[in-house]
């Protein structure tokens, strides 16, 4: 047996401390790429959704338009008020379809349902279109709120939940 002096154990401890340093630094290393990680996803998980809500106003927009006209105009049979309930049933069947949360696509299917009944009383002037044509505002208004509170919502749509909960995950 050799005698254990300082200059010996400094010796064999030195590769093992060396060898420890470079795992610590490795596995730090690999901590700061996976924060970095989580940081861009997050980064682009914003992007999306700013760009996702600026479309979704956009369209909110256009259809409260299309919306206000058919509620408050009377001139059924005009050019204009046609030409509008087709841009409201491309918008309903098209446009609102990949941007409405629950509360607007239900609010817009009553909104549309009244609209399909007094067209098929040919927009009339009898007691049922009236009543049909009394409560258009009220729906309108119903579609405004929903369309309003989901602007306001920030959190990630369905289907920008799997972006979300990989972040998360990580």
């Amino acid at each position: 047996m050799k005698n254990w002096n300082i200059e010996t154990i400094i010796k064999i401890l030195t590769p093992f401390l060396t060898l420890l340093t470079v795992v610590i630094g490795i596995y730090q290393f690999n901590l700061g790429q996976r924060e970095n990680r989580r940081k861009e996803i997050l980064q682009t998980d914003r992007e999306i959704l700013s760009k996702f809500k600026e479309n979704q106003n956009k369209v909110y927009a256009n259809a409260m338009e299309v919306i206000s006209y058919l509620v408050t105009s009377d001139e059924y049979n005009s050019a204009e008020y046609k030409k509008k309930l087709t841009e409201f049933d491309q918008l309903y069947w098209v446009g609102l379809a990949s941007v409405q949360t629950s509360k607007v696509e239900a609010s817009l299917d009553t909104l549309r349902n009244s609209l399909e009944n007094l067209k098929r009383l040919h927009f009339g002037k009898n007691s049922l279109a009236d009543s049909i044509r009394d409560i258009l505002p009220e729906q309108a208004l119903s579609v405004s709120i929903a369309m309003r509170a989901s602007s306001m919502d920030y959190s990630l749509p369905g289907g920008l939940q799997g972006l979300n909960s990989d972040t998360e995950k990580k």
